[in-house]
C-alpha cells in the first residue's frame, strides 16, 4: 500500500484512546501477478460512515449498507475487497496478529457473498492490524457456482473456499518499509533476511542489525547490464540484498570493454549475454548469505519481461532508452514498485581531452515522488523516438529529399569511472528508501556536472497539478502499461542470426 493509504488506515483503525477493542474497515485491493509473487494492491478506502462498522458482544460488524457502498466502489474501479480490523496488542509485544476461528467463519462467509456481485477475477481477502502495528493478510479464492448443476455440486460455494496467507507488507512512499508477517518465508519473500556479520561488519556499524536485515529482505530488479549495471549488480550484492533480478537482452562486445565491470577478454570472444556477466560478477561478491541472482535476457519494455520485474521490491534503472523509463515510470505508480533511474550525457573534444559537456543524473520515482516525466527525466517525443526502429530514430531518418544525410555518432561517448559515480548515486538513493540513511536525499532529480565539479538538486520535487499518475495508482495489473515491440532488441537478434 502507499503512505497515504497506510495513514488513512491507522487514522481509521487506530484513533487516539479510548477506543473499541476492535475497529474495521473495507478498502479496494487490485492484483499484480509476477512470475514468482503474487501482490494485492490495497488502492482505496471506503471510508465508513456513522453507525455502518460497530463492535458489540456479537463481535465486530460491517453494516449491509456499507457493505453494499464497498461492493458497488469495487465494481467501478474493476476491483475486489479486502476486510480489515483490529486486534489488540500486549504491551511491549512484536508479535504479529492470528485470525481467531470467529474471524475465520465470518471472513469467508461475508467474501463469498460479496464476490458473487463482482468480477470473477476479483480479489477478496481479509487483513488484521494490531496496535503495534503489526499484520497478517489472506486472500480466499472461492469457486463461484454459475450453473444450477454447479449449485449443487458441494465442490463450489462456501465451503470451496482456500486460503492463502501473506508473508510480508510493504508500505511504499519516500521510503520503502517491508513488515514480516507470522507465516513470513525468509528473504526475499519475507523480510528475514539473514546477515553476515563477519563479511557485513562495517556496514552493519553503519545502520545496525534491522537494516542489513531490511537490506536482505530485498529482491532487488536491475534494468540493463551495461556500464552503470553491471557495476550496480556486483555492487548490490556485496551492500547485502538478499536476491537480483537482472534484465537486458545485449551480449558483451570487446568494444565496451572500457566500461564494462566484471567481463574479460574471453567473455567478448564467446559474445556472452551482459546479464550472464553481471550475474556472474554479482554471485562472486554477494555477502547476503541466502542470495540468488536470476539473469533475465529480455527488454524492459515488452510484455514476456513484466512478470519477473513485478517480483522486485525495488528496481534500479540503468537502460538508456527513454521508452524504458517511460514503462518504468508508469510500473513504479499502478504497481508500488519504487524505481530508481541513473544515466550519463558525455560529449567531449578529442584533441584537447576537455569535456565540452556531461551530466550525471539520478532520481526516484513512484508514490512520495515526483513522477518522471514531470521530472523531466524523460519527454514523449523522446519515447516516440525510442520507439522508432533504429534505422530510422532520429534526425536520419526525416530528412528532405536531396539533403544529405546526418552524421549520427553510433555510440555515445562513455568512461567507468563516470559510469561508477552513477552507480554510486543510485545505490546511495536505494539505502535511503530502503534503510533511511539519508531521510533529506530522497526526493528529487540529484544532477552531477563535471565540468564545474559540482553536484545539486533539481527544481522539481513533486509531479504537475494535472498530472495522472496518482489515478493510476495500486491499480496492477487492470493499468495497461505503455508496452509494446523492442526495435531494438529485435535488430540485435537479428543481427546475431
Amino acid at each position: 500500500m502507499s503512505t497515504d493509504i497506510h495513514t488513512t488506515l491507522q487514522q481509521i483503525l487506530l484513533p487516539p484512546k479510548p477506543r473499541p477493542a476492535e475497529r474495521g474497515v473495507i478498502a479496494l485491493v487490485h492484483r499484480s501477478n509476477g512470475f514468482l509473487r503474487r501482490t494485492l494492491l490495497i488502492q482505496d478506502v471506503v471510508i465508513p460512515r456513522e453507525g455502518e462498522v460497530t463492535f458489540d458482544i456479537h463481535g465486530l460488524q460491517f453494516s449491509p449498507a456499507y457493505k453494499s457502498r464497498a461492493t458497488d466502489a469495487a465494481a467501478v474501479a474493476a476491483a475486489g475487497i479486502i476486510f480489515i480490523h483490529t486486534h489488540p496488542a500486549l504491551v511491549g509485544s512484536t508479535a504479529n496478529p492470528r485470525p481467531s476461528n470467529d474471524d475465520l467463519t465470518a471472513d469467508a462467509r461475508d467474501l463469498y457473498a460479496l464476490g458473487q456481485t463482482l468480477r470473477s477475477d476479483a480479489p477478496l481477502a481479509a487483513g488484521i492490524m494490531n496496535d503495534a502495528g503489526r499484520w497478517s493478510v489472506r486472500e480466499y479464492a472461492f469457486r463461484f457456482p454459475r450453473s444450477a448443476r454447479e449449485t449443487r455440486n458441494s465442490a463450489f460455494g462456501i465451503a470451496s473456499a482456500r486460503m492463502s496467507f501473506a508473508t510480508a507488507v510493504r508500505v511504499v512512499g519516500t521510503r520503502l518499509i517491508k513488515t514480516a508477517t507470522d507465516v513470513s518465508a525468509p528473504g526475499p519473500a519475507g523480510a528475514q533476511g539473514a546477515t553476515a556479520p563477519v563479511a557485513q561488519d562495517s556496514s552493519i556499524r553503519l545502520w545496525g542489525e534491522i537494516g542489513q536485515r531490511a537490506l536482505a529482505s530485498l529482491r532487488v530488479g536491475l534494468a540493463g547490464a551495461g556500464g552503470v549495471g553491471s557495476i550496480l549488480a556486483e555492487h548490490l550484492a556485496r551492500l547485502g540484498v538478499g536476491q537480483l533480478v537482472i534484465v537486458d537482452f545485449d551480449r558483451y562486445s570487446s568494444d565496451v570493454a572500457n566500461r564494462t565491470q566484471g567481463a574479460t577478454r574471453q567473455d567478448a570472444k564467446e559474445r556472452r549475454l551482459k546479464v550472464d556477466l553481471a550475474a556472474r560478477a554479482a554471485r562472486r561478491g554477494a555477502t547476503a548469505p541466502e542470495f540468488r541472482a536470476f539473469p533475465m535476457t529480455g527488454s524492459v519494455v515488452e510484455a514476456p519481461t513484466m512478470p519477473y520485474l513485478l517480483d522486485c521490491d525495488v528496481i534500479l534503472n540503468a537502460a538508456d532508452s527513454p521508452w524504458a523509463r517511460q514503462v518504468l515510470d508508469h510500473l513504479a505508480f499502478a504497481h508500488l514498485i519504487p524505481v530508481i533511474h541513473g544515466g550519463t550525457l558525455l560529449a567531449g573534444d578529442a584533441k584537447t581531452g576537455a569535456l565540452r559537456s556531461g551530466k550525471a543524473e539520478v532520481s526516484a520515482t513512484g508514490p512520495g515522488q515526483a513522477c518522471s516525466q514531470c521530472a523531466n527525466v524523460y519527454s514523449i517525443r523522446d519515447v516516440t523516438d525510442a520507439q522508432e526502429a533504429p534505422d530510422v530514430r532520429g534526425p536520419r531518418g526525416y530528412v528532405r529529399p536531396g539533403e544529405p544525410t546526418p552524421e549520427i555518432e553510433l555510440r555515445a561517448p562513455s568512461v567507468i569511472a563516470f559510469n561508477a559515480l552513477v552507480a554510486g548515486l543510485m545505490e546511495l538513493r536505494l539505502l535511503a528508501i530502503a534503510i533511511g540513511t539519508t531521510p533529506d536525499a530522497i526526493v528529487g532529480v540529484q544532477r552531477y556536472y563535471p565540468i564545474e565539479g559540482t553536484l545539486g538538486w533539481g527544481a522539481i520535487r513533486a509531479c504537475k497539478t494535472d498530472c495522472s499518475r496518482r489515478e493510476i495508482t495500486a491499480f496492477g495489473d487492470t493499468y495497461p502499461l505503455p508496452l509494446g515491440r523492442d526495435l531494438d532488441r529485435a535488430a540485435r537478434a537479428s543481427a546475431a542470426d
